[in-house]
């Protein structure tokens, strides 16, 4: 169990993302390789019954800053902070790769990525722009 709970290969993978990536591209490998691991994760806690042995460090914090890391090529385009996208990122996966809270259709990695790039309501209307 210890060998499938270990973040390390997973670490090395969000890692190796290629900055040179479009932007939208980099965020959908972010969300798909989180929804797989966070499906992974909670497929096993399930199966065994365990959430296992608290970690001795911040993971949530340490995976937050790769993902802001893999996030910095487009600096000027983020409206928040990388780290805060980075930290927007995982909960959105983390919460689409939980069944108890979508109660519904499932979202894919296209749909996560589009409603994190650009929200429910697209780009907000300039208040004096024409309507």
């Amino acid at each position: 169990m210890d060998r499938q709970l270990d973040p390390e290969p997973f670490r090395l993978e969000l890692a190796a993302l290629d900055r040179e990536l479009p932007l939208e591209e980099r965020v959908r490998a972010m969300v798909s390789l989180l929804r797989r691991r966070f499906a992974q994760v909670f497929a096993l806690m399930t199966a065994v019954g365990s959430m296992g042995r608290p970690h001795t460090h911040d993971v949530a914090h340490e995976f937050t800053v790769l993902l802001a890391d893999v996030l910095a090529p487009d600096l000027l385009r983020l409206t928040v902070a990388p780290e805060r996208s980075g930290q927007v990122i995982r909960m959105i996966a983390l919460a689409a790769s939980v069944p108890h809270i979508t109660a519904g259709p499932d979202f894919d990695d296209d749909e996560l990525t589009a409603l994190i790039l650009y929200g429910i309501i697209g780009f907000p209307t300039p208040p004096n722009a024409p309507c």
